[in-house]
């Protein structure tokens, strides 16, 4: 079985356009996170993951929807495009977004978070914090964790150590943790402005990560067009 996994969308529904040009239909799509926030085409992106989407865990831009609480340890940037998200996304897409769980189990072997196995807004960006993680899958009984919010793609083995290759086959030990983040389809933040996603295959226990161009002026010409701050399009053009 193969699974697209796709994260940090951020309403950039010319990114999300472009992936699903290239992206293999075959697969089962999974989603781990801010599909809103940043860009401005929130609707659009959750329409696309509604439909599309086999599972789709809540992120932190969808708790900022949900719960003013967490606007208090967000950036001015973030809060300001979640308030103008507020006024647009519809009723029933808000619904939507309120039943998606923080964590979704898949199968015996595979957990789907935004931010870590130990809590749902943590970054996984150090070996320490890759390994704590690790004893938590390892507790879980789980081998690995797919993760996003850090926006960077790669995988962190059992000893905290992070591996990237693009359009290569990683194969993964059947006997080690793992955790593995696709990277950000609407905001990269690895220097690289292409937007990223990887491709899991259950059967060779592997993962192919790819990096894929779109219109990055287009998306910021709407962020623009919509009253959003500037540096929000500014930021695509460079990758961080």
């Amino acid at each position: 079985m193969k699974y697209t996994i796709i994260s940090d969308i951020h309403s950039n529904f010319i990114a999300l356009s472009a992936f699903d040009k290239i992206c293999d239909k075959d697969a089962i799509l999974l989603c781990l996170g801010d599909i809103i926030g940043y860009g401005a085409q929130p609707v659009e992106c959750i329409k696309y993951i509604r439909k599309i989407a086999s599972i789709a865990v809540k992120g932190n831009h969808e708790r900022m929807l949900i719960n003013e609480q967490y606007k208090k340890f967000a950036n001015p940037f973030a809060v300001a495009a979640i308030e103008w998200s507020e006024k647009v996304i519809p009723h029933n897409y808000r619904t939507y977004i309120e039943a998606l769980s923080d964590k979704v189990e898949l199968g015996a072997d595979y957990l789907l978070v935004h931010g870590s196995v130990i809590h749902p807004d943590e970054y996984i960006t150090s070996k320490s914090k890759a390994r704590d993680s690790i004893v938590e899958l390892k507790n879980a009984g789980r081998k690995i964790a797919f993760f996003g919010h850090t926006h960077i793609p790669g995988i962190y083995d059992s000893d905290g150590a992070f591996h990237y290759e693009e359009d290569k086959e990683i194969r993964l030990d059947k006997d080690r943790q793992y955790l593995i983040n696709p990277g950000s389809i609407g905001q990269p933040r690895d220097r690289d402005p292409r937007a990223s996603f990887c491709i899991f295959d259950t059967k060779e226990k592997s993962v192919i990560f790819h990096r894929f161009d779109y219109d990055i002026q287009k998306s910021a010409s709407l962020i623009i067009e919509k009253g959003l701050p500037p540096s929000l399009g500014n930021r695509l053009f460079y990758g961080y």
